[in-house]
């Protein structure tokens, strides 16, 4: 993720102090138009590259308001812009960015309940047909630049062991896993980096459990003391907390709306089940009660099926849970 996000500016409702600059926060829907109109203008000032276009991280509704593609295009008619959601799993864009992508009304039908075109806005699985158009976000300099800047993060901090823990999020975990590969075997960092496989990039791909692992193997042919595949593998549960699309049971949303599920509860328990029997750690992406709930249930049909001591089944997030 850090790759990624840190070749962009932010721009959320905090402070940020990274490598690549100070980002101030904006805490209103005028503060954040503001701010947006001064750092595209330094963009299109810029000598940039007419193929990529102009992208900030940290947009939150709460905060800012409805920014959407009819705002974007009146206020940039001309630019291409796109923001990328606090949560990590929505994208915004404007009509000029999607022209210049060759994104069309055809990409939000894909998962039709997770984006609107209207809106221009895509989520969770629809976010990652969208991502899948922007190729720039894995050049080799770009990415290669954004991994030396994770690595550097995490040597002021004093880190020597990390997980990543989404390897394949964007569906093309080759392209990922080799610049991974290239920048810590270029940049030699104190720090071991262990990548996960997830879910959902194989559903995306239409793999079976068995595919799956027969690659996880592949992969692991090229582990190194710097980064290696290991026994972990990560299933997802429900949607981002940030994004609203988290599982609550009663009484749930205020507003009545419900949370999304990554992928049918039934499909994910059948590769939580699979790879649970091959031995593997399973981490979990759950947030509301009900999900944890949901996963809590899968852990103890498996457990009941295939006995494991010290599984060390992870909750990652776990951003609600109720007493029971």
């Amino acid at each position: 993720m850090i790759a990624l996000l840190t070749q962009f500016p932010f721009l959320a409702p905090d402070d940020w102090h990274l490598l690549t600059g100070d980002f101030p926060g904006a805490k209103t829907h005028d503060d954040y138009i503001a701010r947006l109109k001064e750092l595209v203008a330094l963009h299109e000032a810029s000598d940039r590259d007419e193929s990529v276009p102009f992208v900030a991280w940290g947009y939150h509704q709460l905060w800012h308001g409805d920014v959407n593609r009819p705002l974007l295009n009146e206020l940039f008619p001309d630019t291409p812009v796109m923001l990328w959601h606090r949560s990590f799993h929505e994208v915004i864009g404007n009509d000029a960015a999607f022209d210049l992508l060759g994104i069309t009304e055809a990409d939000a039908q894909v998962y039709p309940e997770e984006a609107s075109w209207e809106d221009g806005h895509f989520w969770e699985n629809g976010a990652k047909v969208l991502v899948a158009k922007m190729p720039f976000l894995f050049a080799s300099d770009r990415y290669g630049k954004g991994m030396e800047n994770f690595y550097e993060m995490l040597h002021q901090a004093g880190v020597t062991s990390a997980l990543d823990m989404g390897t394949g999020i964007f569906s093309d975990p080759d392209g990922e896993i080799a610049p991974i590969r290239a920048t810590a075997e270029r940049v030699q960092p104190p720090t071991r980096l262990v990548l996960t496989p997830l879910i959902t990039d194989f559903l995306a791909r239409k793999k079976t459990p068995e595919e799956a692992l027969a690659e996880i193997e592949r992969w692991r042919t090229g582990n190194t003391e710097l980064v290696a595949i290991e026994d972990h593998f990560k299933i997802m549960m429900d949607g981002a907390i940030f994004s609203g699309l988290s599982q609550y049971g009663f009484p749930g949303y205020k507003d009545g709306h419900e949370g999304i599920w990554m992928a049918p509860l039934s499909e994910t328990e059948k590769w939580a089940r699979f790879f649970w029997n091959q031995g593997f750690q399973i981490h979990a992406h759950t947030n509301g009660d009900k999900s944890a709930e949901a996963l809590i249930g899968i852990v103890q049909r498996a457990q009941a099926e295939t006995p494991r001591f010290d599984h060390r089944t992870t909750l990652e997030h776990f951003a609600f849970a109720h007493e029971e």
